[in-house]
């Protein structure tokens, strides 16, 4: 069981969060409004199975839903509100209090955050690609070497990589 967290931006109780973690060996979603209240998504399927899996977490006005390799896992209802928190979105763990904790112990290839999705009948969901300014930044993990992880969306939002990373290819 992995404990990792894969996304993390949590500014303390008086801020908005949002956590994408592995908990109890499923993927967990996490969204809060300051301490007012959160709602958390857990998958069904086992994610730590040695095989490799995409998802997406969309906040759609008052919906959230967690899809697993294109399919729905989950979905809720919740308040809408404007998310706010400038503090650093951490990948692969968190550096909440000042520390590293929370490491997740897997292979991240590629995270995307965007500002649109398009969810279909069928279930499945279509990320808009094509419209430059919805892409908030996307990160390929594939520098190999360094501390810097580029976004290469164009926005700058450029991070720091912190501890001793293991690159590999795949």
């Amino acid at each position: 069981q992995n404990d990792g967290r894969l996304i993390d931006q949590d500014g303390g109780n008086d801020q908005d969060y949002i956590c994408i973690s592995i908990y109890g060996n499923k993927l967990n979603a996490i969204i809060r409004k300051n301490s007012i209240f959160s709602v958390s998504l857990l998958s069904e399927t086992v994610v730590t199975d040695g095989i490799f899996h995409t998802f997406a977490f969309i906040r759609e006005q008052d919906s959230l839903y967690l899809y697993l390799d294109e399919v729905k896992e989950v979905a809720t209802g919740m308040a809408t509100f404007p998310f706010i928190n400038s503090t650093p979105t951490w990948f692969g763990c968190t550096g909440w209090a000042g520390s590293i904790q929370h490491r997740y112990s897997g292979i991240i290839d590629q995270i995307k955050i965007i500002n649109s999705a398009v969810l279909p009948q069928n279930g499945s969901y279509y990320i808009s690609n094509e419209l430059q300014e919805d892409i908030i930044g996307l990160w390929n993990f594939n520098e190999g070497t360094g501390l810097i992880l580029n976004d290469i969306s164009g926005n700058g939002n450029h991070g720091t990589i912190h501890g001793n990373p293991e690159w590999v290819e795949h």
